[in-house]
C-alpha cells in the first residue's frame, strides 16, 4: 500500500497506523470467511452471516470513537 494513503487516511480519522493495521486485517478475516462460506455452500450462509454482523456492529463504535477524537475517559 501507498505509505501516503495511510498517513493521510490516519491523520484524517485520528487512527494510528496499528487501527488500520487491525481493520485491515479484519476485512481480510472477513473476505476469507465469505470465500470459504461460498464454497461450502447452503452452510456457507453463516459464514458470511456472521463476519458481516461483527463488522455492523464494530462499525458504529469506531465512527464514533475517531469522530470525537477518541474515546474520553471518565473519572
Amino acid at each position: 500500500m501507498n505509505k501516503n494513503i495511510i498517513s493521510n487516511f490516519s491523520a484524517d480519522y485520528k487512527k494510528s497506523p496499528d487501527d488500520l493495521k487491525i481493520a485491515f486485517n479484519a476485512s481480510v478475516a472477513a473476505l476469507g470467511f465469505e470465500i470459504i462460506g461460498g464454497l461450502l455452500g447452503i452452510s456457507g450462509i453463516f459464514f458470511i452471516l456472521f463476519p458481516a454482523m461483527s463488522l455492523l456492529n464494530v462499525l458504529p463504535y469506531a465512527n464514533r470513537k475517531y469522530r470525537d477524537g477518541g474515546i474520553k475517559k471518565t473519572k
